[in-house]
């Protein structure tokens, strides 16, 4: 079987201290929580894909403040690099939208704020990001792109 290389998009929205997640149906394990984000399509940019995947998953309009952090995954089928920037709301109403479904499942389950600080408490990835997020925010994201490292996933 041949590996595939994907590109992948996260995207960081917050509102004061509370961050925008979605809340992921994951076959034969606990439902995971993550940044509105998915799959870059071949010939698209990074920047649209992140406007295209928030509106597709939250309704909202979106533009593109800054790259935050990267990070690579590796599974027994693939590779991937994930793109984590950060986003400001311009239009839109908060509601859950929708992603491709997943043998014949609907993944997407809800979309909400929480807390930063409650990060910790939920299944939520990249798991570096529970306390690099907190940290970077009362930064206000002041420094320059971090390079995170490579996994394998699923994460333990």
């Amino acid at each position: 079987m041949e590996k595939r290389t994907t590109i992948r998009i996260g995207v960081v929205i917050l509102d004061g201290s509370r961050i925008l997640i979605t809340k992921m149906h994951r076959e034969n394990s606990e439902d995971i929580y993550v940044l509105p984000g998915g799959g870059v399509e071949h010939g698209e940019s990074l920047i649209d894909a992140a406007i295209r995947e928030v509106k597709e998953e939250t309704c909202l309009d979106i533009e593109v403040e800054k790259i935050l952090y990267l990070k690579n995954l590796y599974t027994d089928e693939g590779h991937f690099t994930e793109v984590i920037v950060l986003g400001k709301i311009i239009g839109g109403k908060l509601e859950k939208g929708v992603d491709p479904e997943e043998k014949g499942v609907e993944k997407l389950k809800a979309v909400e704020y929480i807390d930063l600080k409650d990060l910790e408490n939920i299944n939520f990835h990249p798991r570096q990001l529970k306390t690099l997020l907190k940290k970077h925010h009362e930064d206000s994201f002041n420094g320059d792109a971090q390079y995170l490292g490579i996994f394998k996933y699923p994460e333990d």
